[in-house]
C-alpha cells in the first residue's frame, strides 16, 4: 500500500472529542476517545471489498455508570459520538477516494503514442549529475542532425542502481523518422495505443524518486503489470537552470491490466 502522511497518526480533536490512535490489532486500527464525561475504546475494522475499496466500520464501547445522573450525561454523549464518528468516516471517504491524497500525485491515465527513439546509455560509479546526463542527450542530438532528422519530444531518461556502486544511464529522444542504429546508439520504436501513467511534477532527483515510488505503490495496489521500464521526461534543461526546485519533470510509468 502507498505511504501515508504521518500526521494521520497523530491525535485528532473534533467536537469536544479527542480521538488517539492507539496501535492495531490484526489489521484493525484501535483508537482511544476521550470525552467531558466518559472515556471509550473503539477499533476501525478494515476489510478489503475490491481492488481499490476497503469497507471501514467503527466499533466503539463506551462503560455506563451505576450513578443514574452520570448514566444519562454518557448516554447523550453516546448519541452525539454515533453522529461524529458517522462525520469522520464520511470524510474520510471524500478524502481517499481522491488519489492524489493517498499518493500525493494527479496520476492520469494516457495512451502512448507511436514514436521513433534513439538511445545510449552510460555505467557510472555515482549518481550522474546534470551534466553527465546531458552528456549523453547531447551525444543523441548531434547523431540526429547529423542524420537530417528533427526531435519530435523532450529527452527522456531512466537511472538503474545495478548494485551497491555501479549506476546504469539510458536516455532517449524521440525523433520524426526511422534513424539506423550506429555504434552505442541504438533505435527503437515505442508503439503506440499502450496504456501509460503520467504525473508531471516540480524539484530535484529527490522528488522524481519520491514521485517513482509513489507511482509504484499505484500499480502494485491496483493490481497493474509494467511492461516496460518507467522513465523521465526532461521538460526543464537543468544544465540550464540551476534552481532544482524549477525543475519541471514528467514521469511515465507503462502499464498492462491483469
Amino acid at each position: 500500500m502507498a505511504e501515508t502522511d504521518s500526521t494521520l497518526a497523530s491525535k485528532l480533536e473534533y467536537n469536544n472529542c479527542i480521538y488517539n490512535a492507539t496501535g492495531s490489532d490484526y489489521g484493525n486500527l484501535l483508537i482511544a476517545i476521550s470525552g467531558a464525561n466518559f472515556k471509550a475504546k473503539s477499533s476501525i475494522i478494515i476489510v478489503p471489498e475490491k481492488i481499490d475499496t476497503l469497507k471501514l466500520t467503527w466499533v466503539t464501547v463506551i462503560p455506563s455508570s451505576y450513578n443514574p445522573v452520570k448514566r444519562l450525561k454518557i448516554y447523550f454523549e453516546s448519541q452525539r459520538l454515533k453522529t461524529d464518528i458517522s462525520l469522520i468516516l464520511e470524510k474520510i471517504q471524500i478524502h481517499f477516494s481522491n488519489p492524489e491524497n493517498v499518493y500525493s500525485l494527479k496520476i492520469q491515465h494516457e495512451l502512448v503514442k507511436d514514436s521513433f527513439l534513439v538511445s545510449t546509455y552510460k555505467k557510472s560509479n555515482n549518481y550522474p549529475s546534470s551534466n553527465d546526463i546531458y552528456n549523453l542527450i547531447d551525444k543523441l542530438k548531434n547523431y540526429i542532425s547529423l542524420q537530417s532528422a528533427t526531435e519530435s519530444g523532450y529527452p527522456m531518461l531512466n537511472i538503474i542502481k545495478e548494485d551497491s556502486i555501479s549506476w546504469l544511464i539510458k536516455v532517449a529522444i524521440p525523433t520524426n523518422k526511422i534513424l539506423e542504429s550506429k555504434e552505442d546508439i541504438s533505435f527503437k520504436r515505442m508503439l503506440g495505443q499502450g496504456k501509460i501513467l503520467m504525473c508531471e511534477i516540480k524539484g530535484g532527483p529527490e522528488s522524481v524518486n519520491n514521485a517513482l515510488r509513489q507511482m509504484e505503490y499505484y500499480v502494485a495496489d491496483y493490481h497493474y503489470y509494467s511492461p516496460a521500464i518507467p522513465f523521465q521526461s526532461l521538460i526543464t534543461n537543468r544544465t540550464q537552470e540551476p534552481d532544482t526546485s524549477k525543475w519541471v519533470t514528467r514521469v511515465y510509468f507503462p502499464v498492462m491490466f491483469n
